[in-house]
């Protein structure tokens, strides 16, 4: 049986529009009518689904029911039709292309107040006669025979399966009306209103949150919230109910959260994210990889134990919560960029390990060069001389000699190979995902001497400059004597640019910035004999202008 299906989603969706009978279904899951009704119909109860429980951050279990793989199978292909026809409100968030906890929690930020509530027991509210009406009625509008047969592929024990891949879209089909209600609800207010599964959030910059929607009152026991009627009787009247003990309204001046990030400023993790990452990362850097997993599995077993009941890996834990700040900070972040290195460094991935020292010892003149995938060890032509060589930082009593493979000093970049095996080298960036404003990581060896560390600065990217027909750009970080050649990284890790002193390069147009060679400028340096007289051309018509219009 085949994963996908084979038909576009315009049409899918024209197929669906003209279901009529059960064999049609069958039809448009692209399989013969028999495995059909056999799954739906003749399957036994208990081999059906996979149930098992997971503990719930609140305390208590949720039940899990994971179908067969061929019901699952079944139920895939059914989403991916079902996302060919449904088209969410712009409140809804949650289990949409596109949107996320990110998105859902933008909409609410900077505000001076912020109620959140959770729906009760979501999926299981949502039952066989609901999902089997959604299907009969406006918009979709198939006849009882397919409304049947659609609802018994998506229901078990009378309810939407929560773990079934057509639940998540069958909950938001059926919440349409829902968010339409709530959405003019609180534009009647000034409100901003958004959904993400269960969890629903109303926001306003009023001075008051409007009473008629919740309002807070001061207990014997504390601060209670209580929601208004007009907010209770939509989401009653729509077949749902409100866990009580979920609602919490947030004033600007306390931390308010929005599907489990901060939104009094901007989108952010919470900080004990941050602090669980660094913990992880400090134990692993003291204690060594397997007795940090060991302390780990420990303490956090029971809430990170997978189906199966094996323990989940420790570094996937850490590589997990790291790629979560990358997704809501950005990987521009400077705080996601220093924990990404630290945990590439225990991973034996640093990108310091691919950067050497470069000395002269005629001349005395020193650089910085990093070894690159598909090249070798990258440097600035100015800085090499007769009798260059490459040193490790940690070894500097170790020279190795290099060789030029190709050397252009009007675009002041040379390619040079040297007799070390190098078990880690950096990548470099697609040059046209590079944009001004991005936030970037310069690495070298400036004023070198013995048993210096290597020199990391973060940088931004301030301004482009052609020069010799070649694209370079700016920073706004020191490119001190001794960097020249040092390789500028993205948030990734992958080298955008090489670090160059003022040689070749305008003055910069303030003191803050400095000149970096566009990484492309290599494919020039070791292109053809062709792609070379190009170069040479542009420096001539560069330097004639210069002569004419100086």
């Amino acid at each position: 049986m085949q994963l996908h299906l084979q038909a576009s989603p315009s049409g899918l969706a024209k197929t669906f529009f003209a279901l009529q009978t059960a064999r049609d279904v069958a039809g448009l899951l692209e399989i013969d009518y028999p495995t059909l009704t056999y799954h739906i119909y003749r399957t036994k109860e208990d081999e059906r689904y996979l149930e098992f429980e997971i503990p719930k951050r609140s305390g208590g279990v949720r039940t899990i029911r994971s179908p067969a793989t061929t019901l699952r199978i079944l139920q895939s292909k059914l989403n991916e039709v079902l996302n060919a026809v449904y088209r969410p409100k712009a409140s809804t968030h949650g289990f949409v292309r596109g949107r996320s906890i990110l998105t859902n929690a933008r909409q609410h930020r900077g505000r001076r107040w912020v109620l959140n509530l959770d729906l009760e027991s979501f999926f299981p509210h949502v039952n066989f006669g609901r999902v089997r009406g959604l299907f009969m009625a406006i918009p979709y509008e198939r006849n009882p025979r397919v409304a049947t047969v659609l609802a018994q592929l998506c229901c078990f024990k009378n309810e939407l399966p929560q773990g079934a891949p057509t639940s998540p879209i069958i909950a938001n089909m059926i919440c349409a009306k829902l968010d339409s209600r709530l959405q003019r609800l609180a534009e009647r207010f000034r409100c901003t209103y958004t959904r993400y599964a269960d969890d629903i959030s109303i926001s306003t910059s009023a001075a008051r949150f409007p009473g008629r929607l919740a309002r807070a009152r001061r207990t014997p026991t504390g601060i209670t919230v209580e929601l208004g009627s007009l907010l209770v009787r939509v989401i009653e009247e729509n077949g749902f109910a409100v866990n009580t003990a979920k609602v919490r309204l947030q004033s600007q001046h306390r931390r308010q959260e929005v599907t489990g990030l901060t939104v009094n400023r901007f989108p952010n993790p919470r900080r004990r994210v941050y602090s669980q990452v660094r913990s992880m990362l400090h134990a692993w850097e003291t204690y060594g990889y397997p007795e940090a997993e060991r302390e780990f599995w420990s303490r956090y077993h029971r809430q990170h134990r997978k189906p199966d009941g094996r323990a989940p890996s420790f570094r996937k834990v850490v590589a997990g919560k790291l790629e979560f700040i990358r997704m809501i900070r950005g990987s521009q972040s400077l705080a996601y960029q220093r924990l990404y290195a630290r945990y590439l460094a225990l991973c034996g991935r640093s990108p310091h390990d691919a950067v050497y020292v470069l000395e002269c010892a005629q001349t005395g003149i020193q650089g910085t060069a990093f070894f690159l995938r598909g090249y070798g060890l990258i440097t600035c032509a100015h800085v090499l001389g007769p009798k260059t060589s490459a040193f490790s930082a940690n070894a500097f009593t170790k020279s190795l000699p290099i060789r030029v493979l190709y050397r252009n000093d009007y675009l002041d970049v040379a390619i040079l190979a040297f007799d070390k095996h190098q078990s880690h080298a950096l990548q470099s960036a697609d040059p046209q995902k590079v944009e001004i404003g991005d936030l970037a990581t310069l690495l070298g060896f400036p004023n070198y001497n013995p048993g210096q560390s290597i020199y990391v600065y973060p940088a931004s990217i301030s301004g482009t400059v052609t020069r010799f027909g070649t694209r370079r750009f700016t920073i706004n970080a020191p490119i001190i004597q001794g960097n020249s050649g040092g390789p500028l990284l993205n948030a990734q890790g992958h080298v955008i640019g090489i670090a160059v002193t003022g040689l070749d390069m305008p003055k910069p147009t303030s003191p803050t910035e400095y000149g970096v060679i566009w990484i492309d400028t290599l494919k020039v340096v070791k292109g053809s004999l062709f792609e070379q007289l190009g170069v040479l051309l542009r420096i001539l018509q560069e330097t004639k202008a210069k002569v004419l219009h100086p």
